[in-house]
């Protein structure tokens, strides 16, 4: 009979010393904290927020719409 990957996982841990131990659970909490970003949709999606038109001209005025992000940068922080 074959092993499960689950069995073969805890053979696997019944063969390390007990010192190892709290390093793979570091690691098997690292993977679950890993898999839930991926599984749950938009876990990690950034907030959306929304402005009314009437401000998006004053927004506009923050940063020139040349491109130059380096340069915008520069005058926000001169500002």
């Amino acid at each position: 009979m074959t092993m499960s990957v689950k069995e073969k996982v805890v053979a696997e841990l019944n063969e390390l010393p007990a010192a190892l131990l709290p390093e793979v659970l570091r690691f098997v909490q690292f993977i679950k904290s890993q898999t839930v970003h991926v599984t749950s949709p938009g876990a990690n999606a950034p907030a959306l927020v929304t402005v009314p038109p009437t401000q998006v001209a004053a927004l506009s005025e923050l940063v020139d719409l040349s491109g130059d992000a380096l340069v915008d940068t520069e005058r926000l922080y001169a500002e």
